[in-house]
């Protein structure tokens, strides 16, 4: 299936979109057909797509930017609890607008991986003193792990013709 577009004039909500399918004739593409879809059907899908542009701009924008404010954040935090520190405050309470600041501690655990999880595997049957079932268990683990598919649209940006 190919889509053609057709721009008229310069508003991207008139754009046009012209379906074509062409029917496999032992695996080569015979003449394509034209298939039409009612003009109510056109403009909703000229809209809809105009929306997904916007959105998908959009949040391409703003992750961005929401990324740049945590690294700018944590820059700024590793700053605060360094002065805290050098100036041997590190157990003050700031008073800001609407809120207080004082320095805490946070255990995270590390991330799961098929790494980490062979190692440890591998240390479990050592001190159980079983044998080591490490490779059987990962290899039936990822087999049925499952997929997932879904359908989504795929960007794949295009330099503009001059």
């Amino acid at each position: 299936m190919a889509v053609n577009r057709e721009v008229a004039g310069s508003n991207p909500a008139l754009t046009v979109f012209s379906l074509r399918i062409a029917p496999r004739n032992n695996g080569f593409f015979s003449h394509p057909q034209e298939m039409s879809i009612q003009q109510a059907q056109r403009n909703e899908l000229v809209e809809s797509v105009r929306k997904w542009v916007h959105f998908d701009n959009l949040t391409e924008s703003l992750y961005k930017q929401a990324h740049n404010a945590r690294t700018l954040r944590a820059q700024h935090e590793a700053q605060v609890i360094r002065l805290l520190e050098v100036s041997g405050m590190k157990n003050a309470q700031l008073q800001i607008t609407g809120a207080t600041l004082q320095c805490a501690q946070r255990t995270k655990p590390g991330d799961l991986t098929w790494g980490l999880l062979e190692e440890q595997l591998h240390a479990y049957f050592k001190t159980k003193g079983k044998p080591d079932e490490t490779t059987a268990i990962l290899e039936f683990i990822q087999s049925h792990r499952g997929n997932k598919t879904i359908d989504y649209l795929k960007k794949t940006t295009v330099e503009p013709r001059s």
